[in-house]
């Protein structure tokens, strides 16, 4: 499980949790073996995830670590709170990815242009935004700006997603899951 939401995360479960942010620690999520924070190379349970730090500020250390997963033979990218472009050497740390999830909404991360330049310069072939927030306030439409950004239109919401290797599109898909209530 990557950062979870504390409103609800009692009745999640997981065996490995990351946090991408200081302070997200005192999770109430059940069945955690593992909490995986900051900078760094982890193995857990065959699955190699390694720590960017994307965000520091001096005297503190990072204020938002990319988790990149290696799971069988996929690559997934979670940003966490990713508030600024990332550099090059944060790309090439990153390195090649299948998977990108994005954060994208004004003010508590990336802005819709920052994070289409972000999800370009990575280079993925699935794209999934985080944290949607529509021009409207966030009243539960799609995050238009975003979709423009990313040359796509008409994107409808999915329940469900499951990638495989194989499953892979050959060009950048970007995939709006629906949120999940309570």
């Amino acid at each position: 499980m990557t950062d979870p939401f504390v409103e609800g995360a009692a009745a999640a479960q997981a065996d490995v949790v990351t946090s991408s942010a200081p302070g997200s620690e005192d999770l109430s999520v059940a069945g955690i073996t593992r909490q995986v924070r900051g900078p760094g190379e982890y193995e857990v349970a065959d699955i190699l995830i390694h720590g960017v730090a994307t965000n520091a500020e001096p005297g503190t250390g990072p204020t938002n670590t990319a988790y990149v997963f290696r799971i069988d033979d996929l690559v997934l990218c979670h940003l966490g709170r990713l508030k600024k472009r990332l550099d090059a050497d944060q790309i090439e740390e990153i390195g090649n990815i299948d998977v990108v999830f994005i954060p994208s909404r004004n003010g508590e991360a990336l802005g819709p242009t920052e994070a289409a330049e972000v999800v370009h310069r990575l280079d993925p072939k699935l794209v999934i935004p985080m944290d949607l927030e529509s021009s409207e306030g966030g009243n539960g439409t799609l995050p238009e700006t975003f979709l423009r950004e990313m040359g796509t239109a008409g994107v409808t919401p999915e329940s469900k997603l499951t990638v495989t290797r194989g499953s892979l599109p050959s060009e950048v898909r970007v995939v709006v899951l629906e949120p999940k209530r309570g």
